[in-house]
């Protein structure tokens, strides 16, 4: 048999319990003042700085990997752009927009070089 206090503990921890077993433990005022007792117990004993730090951990990690999924894809796709940008680029020195001629200045020297 399960005594009162075990019913209302199983009903605190989210564990299977009888419900006809609970409403008789909660129809006592002992097991009232438990049922209060252990819930004033719970938070005393739960501290502020764990339930933050567990929260921040699972949006730190969840962050991290947004970063590196993001930091991925741009490489990708910076990759896969330059690709396409090398195969419409042809590989011969462009149309000269002006020429120019040689004057007087450039004649060759007897001795192999420019005067």
């Amino acid at each position: 048999m399960i005594t009162n206090c075990e019913v209302i503990s199983a009903f605190i921890d989210n564990e299977p319990f009888d419900s006809e077993e609970l409403a008789n433990a909660l129809a006592t005022p002992e097991g009232r003042d438990f049922l209060i007792d252990a819930i004033v117990l719970r938070r005393l004993t739960r501290s502020a700085d764990h339930q933050a730090v567990v929260s921040t951990s699972k949006s730190t990690i969840g962050r991290r990997l947004s970063l590196v999924a993001a930091v991925i894809l741009a490489a990708v796709a910076s990759f896969q752009l330059g690709q396409r940008h090398g195969l419409n680029a042809t590989n011969r020195a462009p149309e000269p927009t002006r020429v120019i001629s040689g004057g007087l200045a450039w004649q060759p020297s007897p001795r192999g070089g420019i005067r």
